[in-house]
């Protein structure tokens, strides 16, 4: 992980595409080990690494996880804006300016 981009472009669907085929790597592993999903998503924003990895292991915890509202949907969205707003109002200008540049 920490020989990965700084800013990705979404995960480059291109299968030669060294950025895709090291998101889609470590994306499978973690759905392997489901426990491990957070653990690496809280390695990609320390090492200011991947963020489009870290949105999509969001996505899929939420996915995976029990929904608190009626619809699964709404609790997946509640769950990845908490997520990117704990990061941009976070205390850490360095994490501030990677997923700040990463949205832009």
């Amino acid at each position: 992980m920490s020989n990965g981009d700084k800013q990705d472009s979404g995960g480059g669907d291109a299968p030669s595409s060294a950025i895709g085929a090291r998101q889609q790597a470590l994306s499978l592993m973690c759905r392997m080990n489901p426990g491990a999903m957070a653990r690496v998503r809280s390695r990609c924003v320390e090492t200011c690494r991947m963020p489009s990895l870290a949105l999509h292991l969001t996505c899929v915890m939420s996915e995976d996880g029990s929904s608190t509202t009626s619809d699964p949907d709404e609790d997946g969205l509640d769950d990845l804006v908490g997520f990117v707003s704990g990061l941009l109002l976070g205390s850490d200008p360095q994490i501030r300016s990677w997923i700040s540049f990463f949205i832009r």
